[in-house]
């Protein structure tokens, strides 16, 4: 059985309308930090991942804090909607993955993200959308 997600992590930690107007940008969220202990900032700034959409990843009740291995076997997951976000193809560049809530969060309310993160590693201040 799944069970739906609720999707807070962006209401909790996203700059207010001042961050986001001061980019010259609409708000769009991506994600600074490590799969398992990021933040949310605006898209302009540097960042590592981008989350595609609200997408979840679906996960089956009662899933401890995934180590490594278990949170790269959800990556499967979240390959369609990788595509869909990136207009049919997961973007060139690019690659699908997983981010979750720190071990702490996860008791509180467990929370995998579908993102695209850069191919090669590292920071952009891009985003995959225009």
């Amino acid at each position: 059985m799944r069970r739906v997600l609720r999707l807070r992590r962006a209401r909790d930690r996203a700059p207010g309308p001042a961050g986001a107007l001061a980019s010259g940008n609409a708000f769009r969220a991506c994600f600074a930090g490590s799969p398992a202990d990021y933040s949310v900032v605006p898209c302009p700034e540097p960042h590592e991942a981008e989350p595609v959409g609200t997408e979840v990843a679906p996960l089956p009740d009662d899933l401890p804090h995934p180590d490594e291995p278990a949170r790269q076997s959800l990556v499967g997951s979240c390959t369609a909607p990788a595509r869909e976000y990136g207009g049919g193809e997961v973007p060139n560049g690019y690659v699908v993955d997983v981010w979750v809530d720190t071990a702490d969060e996860w008791a509180e309310s467990a929370f995998a993200r579908c993102a695209l993160v850069p191919a090669g590693g590292g920071r952009t201040t891009t985003s995959v959308r225009p």
